[in-house]
């Protein structure tokens, strides 16, 4: 793993250990505002979902087959 991409993680991990253990003062007005990092796992489905839509409909309308433009005559 590169050391950016664990550097990365490393202060993503400190910050959200921040904000749940902080006991910051949170005014949920609805019931899944209570869950701790619910905003942070809808980011993160969102943009799985996201990512699988765009695959899918990239990989049907771009993708050609190996021979698209014809046999090599080489």
């Amino acid at each position: 793993m590169k050391k950016s991409l664990l550097f990365t993680l490393m202060i993503l991990a400190l910050l959200a250990g921040y904000s749940f253990f902080a006991g910051l003062p949170h005014h949920a007005h609805e019931a899944w505002q209570k869950i701790p990092g619910f905003y942070g796992l809808l980011g993160v489905g969102g943009a799985l979902v996201l990512m699988g839509l765009a695959k899918g409909i990239g990989g049907k309308l771009l993708y050609r087959p190996e021979n698209y433009y014809g046999e090599d005559e080489a």
